[in-house]
């Protein structure tokens, strides 16, 4: 070991430093002081020595050696310093004996900075060591319970099972599915055994992995996550290096995407052109090319369609596509696929019969669905959801809100005590949209009327039982009618004198005719088309009114001015000449104008939000107003909504309060208001 050492790590910093000050970056080591101005006002909890890791070493404490070290901790100071001396002296001594004395760092939201140690951190970095012994003290953010520090309070609970710092996740509930991966939970302390399995498991990986991180700029803990998602962690010690190399590159795709500021590209209208393009007229080119023996494609539900009314709006609308094709697309339908192995089955047998189109109509099967297509790339996997990005799977959905929008007009319009209840099944991502979009086009008419928010997902609770409990006569139900009950309660409709329900209108869902567009765009080939312009991007199709997908059916019994109201509306949002989603809009807690995130990193969003006492926050993003030209809210702000319109009475439930069927499909794709119990 000699100085020549000390003038490699040098160059490194070097590099360091000219890429940060060229990208915009502050290119020495972050200051924790800096950070937390009053960090002495912070409640300190002692966790004890114990071994960190070197990755989640972040900066130094104070501003006394801050720029001495570029922002990798790589050494800036010249060689002939005596500074360069005492790091050459530290680099021997850790290859003769090792370093065993501990460091001092404190903790906070996950990442380390060091009060006492900075050069053997910088030895150890430059060595490639995983891990350095250190005396801990965690700094604990003021306002831990609220929203901000969801991902932060779910670490917490997570360390206090295993008193592990890795893996580091930032997904809502992955430390639960963690757990549950590793049969534990994050109420009691894990065995031993599962401690080890998971650190072995995360090394193995994180080796494997960092071959590919740095050009993908995603963070390990999460890419983690998503491959035992995909591959389970079985693999993890079966496979040899060279085969787990190889399932990693093929998720590389799905890495870029999560690491994408914006991973989901939102198609907000099909192609009207190719939509209506002649099925006689196929593109013979690549991939694009179709047999005139025709298409074949596989629907697989998770359930029944003959008992869901969800699921029988989608089997009604690949009945109505395979009839409307005319032959030149053969469908095959998988109910009952609950199951895992169920799944698999049902995709090899369609696979077999010659399916190249597969869809699946839950956001709970995405996960089954993302691993058929990562092991099927020849095929094209689609799934119903909204806010699930993947690469490899495209999405589909509606945006119901507008229409909902129209339903709240009619509802304030009949309602003659200033009370609506809104009936909302499971606090799914976009389902927040609808309630507020419903509440908006309520207050547009009514100033005074609230919106009785009641949820259908409860633990024993009969939310009929409450309409009436409460006296709640006009009633926003479930979206579709029961295949199998002779139900009247659903869209939007008033209770009667005697206690029966009149339908005032209600949504419409047709698949039917989205799958024909689909299809047909698919034929002309738009699938490549579309692939080339969401680079690094999942693709979402999520369609309005104005694509025929989704409309809204009134009833004949309407005065007929309240239905000229209503037909002028769509006939207005259909256009695009209105939203509810555009200037002020009131919340619960805040006043909302039409917003866009910051640019920041991940790690910097968090303590943005941390440290932002004073300013407006929603959900874990600080938000500035966009200009005057651009006011409406963002697909990415409306799709993640956590919050209500202050004229809606009630909250977003908690995880603890859900069915177990509600908290199933909450997980899958949906918005947790707290950790879960």
């Amino acid at each position: 070991m000699s100085i020549d050492d000390y003038t490699k790590a040098k160059r490194l910093a070097e590099k360091a430093y000219r890429q940060d000050m060229g990208e915009g970056r502050y290119p020495f080591l972050p200051a924790l002081d800096e950070m937390v101005r009053e960090r002495k006002e912070h409640r300190e909890q002692r966790v004890g020595i114990l071994e960190i890791p070197v990755s989640l070493i972040r900066g130094t404490v104070t501003k006394g050696r801050q720029e001495a070290f570029a922002g990798n901790f790589m050494p800036l100071l010249s060689e002939n310093s005596e500074f360069a001396q005492k790091w050459v002296s530290l680099l021997r001594y850790q290859e003769a004996e090792g370093i065993k004395e501990p460091i001092k760092v404190y903790e906070f939201l996950g990442r380390f900075y060091v009060l006492e140690g900075n050069k053997r951190v910088s030895v150890l970095k430059y060595l490639g060591n995983p891990g350095i012994p250190a005396e801990v003290i965690r700094i604990l953010p003021r306002d831990i319970e609220s929203e901000e520090n969801r991902s932060y309070r779910e670490f917490l609970r997570y360390f206090s099972c295993t008193r592990q710092y890795l893996p580091m996740l930032s997904g809502k509930g992955d430390y639960q599915r963690l757990a549950e991966m590793f049969g534990e939970g994050l109420d009691d302390q894990w065995d031993e055994k599962a401690v080890q399995s998971l650190r072995s498991t995360f090394f193995i990986f994180s080796v494997e992995y960092q071959q590919i991180g740095e050009e993908l700029q995603f963070p390990v803990g999460d890419a983690f996550m998503l491959f035992l998602d995909v591959y389970g962690r079985d693999i993890l010690y079966t496979d040899t290096r060279e085969e787990l190399r190889k399932k990693i590159r093929n998720l590389k795709t799905e890495y870029r995407v999560r690491a994408n500021r914006k991973p989901i590209a939102f198609v907000r209208l099909p192609n009207a052109r190719r939509s209506r393009l002649p099925l006689g007229r196929i593109i013979r080119k690549g991939t694009a090319y179709i047999s005139f023996h025709g298409m074949k494609a596989a629907f697989i539900y998770d359930g029944d369609p003959a008992g869901s009314r969800w699921l029988n709006g989608h089997e009604e609308g690949r009945l109505y596509m395979e009839k409307k094709l005319q032959g030149r697309v053969r469908t095959m339908a998988f109910p009952g696929c609950g199951t895992q192995e169920q799944f698999d089955r049902a995709v090899e047998t369609a696979i077999g019969e010659g399916a190249r189109l597969i869809f699946t109509t839950s956001p709970a099967q995405m996960k089954d669905t993302l691993r058929a297509a990562v092991l099927h790339p020849e095929i094209r996997f689609l799934n119903c959801s909204v806010n699930l990005p993947h690469k490899a799977v495209r999405t589909y959905y509606g945006r119901l809100y507008e229409v909902k929008f129209l339903l709240g007009v009619l509802a304030a319009a009949t309602s003659r005590d200033h009370r609506i209840a809104y009936v909302c099944g499971a606090p799914m991502f976009g389902t927040i949209a609808n309630i507020n979009a419903f509440a908006i086009g309520a207050a547009m008419i009514d100033p005074d009327v609230r919106i009785h928010l009641i949820w259908s997902c409860l633990k024993d609770r009969d939310w009929r039982g409450k309409l009436h409990e409460e006296g709640l006569s006009i009633v926003s139900g479930p979206d579709l009618i029961h295949p199998a009950k002779d139900d009247r309660e659903y869209g939007l409709y008033s209770y009667e004198k005697d206690g029966s329900a009149f339908m005032l209108a209600r949504p419409e869902w047709r698949w039917g005719r989205f799958y024909e567009t689909l299809i047909r765009s698919l034929m002309a080939g738009d699938w490549n088309q579309e692939e080339g312009t969401a680079r690094d991007q999942a693709l979402n199709y999520w369609w309005g009114m104005s694509s025929g997908v989704i409309g809204i059916r009134l009833s004949e019994d309407l005065p007929p001015g309240t239905a000229h109201l209503i037909k002028g509306l769509k006939k207005a949002v259909t256009a695009g000449l209105i939203g509810p989603f555009e200037g002020e809009i009131p919340a619960q807690n805040a006043r909302i104008m039409a917003s866009s995130p910051r640019e920041d990193s991940r790690e910097q969003s968090m303590i943005r939000s941390v440290l932002s006492a004073g300013k407006r926050v929603i959900s874990t993003s600080v938000y500035e107003y966009r200009s005057e030209e651009d006011l409406g809210l963002s697909p990415e702000e409306i799709v993640n909504m956590d919050w209500l319109h202050e004229c809606v009475v009630g909250s977003i439930p908690r995880w603890d309060e859900l069915t177990e069927t509600a908290q199933k499909a909450v997980s899958a794709d949906g918005i947790l208001t707290e950790v879960r119990e």
